[in-house]
């Protein structure tokens, strides 16, 4: 596990943990046998950390960037949910 998070309540949801894990890294071939199984999601992509923080929220970007430095550090995190300045303007 590299991050363990508590997100407080938000209508409509109450508050909850996310658990994220260290799944190892995919080669082309299972990259190319991933496919979405249901309506949930229309899409996915494979982004860089510079990719990835253009197209995050900013309270996601911030939550993939503690993962990140989890992996870099080799320990796990747990953190309380900050709301993200960038997300005030949104």
């Amino acid at each position: 596990m590299l991050v363990l998070e508590w997100v407080p309540p938000r209508e409509p949801w109450d508050d909850l943990l996310h658990f994220i894990f260290d799944g190892g890294v995919l080669s082309q071939e299972q990259v190319a046998e991933v496919h979405i199984s249901d309506g949930e999601l229309s899409e996915f992509a494979m982004c860089t950390e510079q990719e990835a923080a253009e197209r995050l929220r900013g309270d996601l970007w911030a939550r993939l960037s503690r993962v990140l430095d989890a992996l870099k550090d080799v320990q796990s995190i747990y953190r309380e949910h900050q709301a993200h300045p960038r997300d005030a303007s949104e």
